[in-house]
């Protein structure tokens, strides 16, 4: 669908590089939304119980990882590698929409204590 033939003289660059500069842009744009979805689950919830936060979204996020190998694989194996990726473009996208509604959010637990001596 999207395959393109590439000669080695037509290249600016050497394919080597190529690869070391997309490897690069798939990890800078990867790795942040996974760093922060664990510190945001650790400003959202009391101070007594930040890390059991950032515990439960790291495991959720590592089962997710295991478990989603084997639909992918199947998916791939009948529709194509093409379909894997639309597929994964689509999952992002449902995810981001998810996490839309907590783009304002600011952590309560930081007035925690101004919430108390007000109610005292």
């Amino acid at each position: 669908m999207w395959a393109m033939t590439v000669d080695e003289d037509t290249l600016p660059i050497s394919r080597i590089l190529l690869l070391q500069i997309l490897f690069f842009a798939i990890g800078a744009v990867s790795f942040p939304p996974h760093s922060l979805i664990g510190l945001f689950s650790r400003e959202i919830v009391p101070v007594n119980m930040q890390s059991t936060a950032g515990c439960v979204a790291k495991a959720t996020g590592q089962l997710g990882a295991a478990v989603a190998g084997l639909p992918l694989q199947q998916l791939a194996a009948v529709y194509g590698w093409g379909c894997v990726g639309h597929v994964i473009a689509v999952c992002g996208v449902v995810a981001g929409m998810i996490f839309m509604p907590l783009w304002n959010r600011t952590p309560d637990v930081l007035d925690l204590p101004a919430k108390q001596a007000k109610q005292a």
